[in-house]
């Protein structure tokens, strides 16, 4: 069964958007906008923008969110909301690991593909 986060809607109005970007400290240049009616908290553009709470951002989850982690969640058909703690400390964790390993080699930054085939989900 595959999880889809159509139902949930969000409560966070157009308006305060601006308020929430100054508040959580978002970086310049990022956009941030309410998901559409039928939009949910997964599958959003291409990997290239993830779905927040407001309780993540309280709790300390910040942007930017490296390329890799949101390749993995556009692919795993997640939100950051639904990864446990431990799940951050891995995939963080290998990307450091990854960065350590290969920073006198010139390699590119870990792909989730390459992630996934150290990792399965299941």
């Amino acid at each position: 069964m595959k999880f889809s986060g159509v139902a949930l809607r969000s409560c966070i109005k157009a308006s305060n958007l601006e308020a929430c970007k100054g508040r959580y400290g978002f970086p310049e240049g990022v956009h941030i906008r309410v998901p559409a009616a039928r939009e949910g908290t997964t599958g959003l553009e291409n990997g290239e923008e993830i779905c927040l709470s407001l309780q993540i951002l309280e709790a300390g989850f910040r942007l930017r969110v490296p390329r890799f982690i949101r390749e993995v969640l556009h692919i795993l058909n997640l939100a950051p909301f639904q990864v446990s703690p431990n799940g951050w400390w891995v995939l963080m964790g290998m990307a450091i690991l990854w960065l350590e390993l290969h920073k006198d080699q010139g390699r590119p930054q870990l792909t989730a593909r390459e992630f996934l085939y150290l990792y399965t989900t299941y």
